[in-house]
């Protein structure tokens, strides 16, 4: 990485494989063409045209190309850049889970990370000032952000809000018919709504006991997020 603290790069490659490598910062890849699978950690992601991917670098990573030419823009930053812009929750979530994070982005949005992305290559060799490149990076960011919180499911609030509960309290020890108390509801209700809602996140419990293995393994602190607790229990296979 540049002693700008990014790189921007705009590439095309045919099928392959790579062993995989890791880097300082953070990497935000934006698919234009060609299926890949984005192994990163312990697991792997499908990453399909019109979609972005955010992984921790310093995290083992690779790509295969899986469908057609692959075409990226791909920018590599020290998340210090965006420490104050208003989609530092996406570097933040990547950076201590460990997990990828994947969003599909409108075409407006595309056109506008692409925009960023040149005006930061065309900087590279100016004296830019670190604000104007600090604004850019929150510019590219915030669409992601914007972009995942319009695709994020909409929940019942009894049902957010013990997902929320869940993923701030990891540590606890807590029985499901203790949170169900918690919030006022049965079991029986509290196990419907998951059935309902989550796909094959079908109960309570192993949703809960996901969450507190993953961070277990991982040493990460708990959030006070739903999104989190749903990218997490997702991104484990049910036992």
């Amino acid at each position: 990485m540049s002693a700008r603290g990014y790189e921007v790069n705009r590439r095309e490659s045919p099928g392959f494989f790579p062993s995989k490598h890791w880097h300082d910062g953070v990497e935000l890849v934006i698919v234009h063409a060609g299926a890949v699978e984005f192994h990163y950690g312990g697991g792997q992601e499908l990453i399909a045209p019109g979609e972005a991917y955010v992984i921790n670098g310093c995290l083992p990573h690779c790509p295969r190309v899986v469908g057609g030419r692959f075409e990226r823009t791909v920018l590599h930053f020290r998340p210090e850049l965006i420490a104050f812009a208003p989609g530092w929750s996406v570097v933040r979530r990547v950076q201590g889970d460990g997990l990828g994070f994947k969003v599909a982005l409108p075409s407006e949005s595309i056109r506008r990370i692409v925009w960023v992305a040149r005006e930061l290559k065309r900087l590279k060799p100016a004296p830019g000032s670190r604000a104007t490149v600090e604004g850019l990076l929150g510019l590219a960011l915030a669409e992601l952000e914007s972009a995942s919180k319009a695709a994020e499911p909409s929940l019942p609030p009894v049902l957010d809000a013990v997902l929320n509960y869940m993923a701030s309290h990891v540590d606890s020890s807590e029985t499901i018919p203790e949170i169900a108390a918690r919030f006022a509801v049965s079991p029986r209700t509290l196990f419907s709504l998951f059935r309902a809602h989550m796909n094959w996140l079908t109960t309570p419990a192993p949703t809960f006991e996901r969450a507190r293995s993953h961070c277990a393994r991982s040493s990460t602190p708990p959030h006070s997020s739903t999104s989190w607790i749903l990218r997490v229990a997702s991104a484990i296979s049910p036992p």
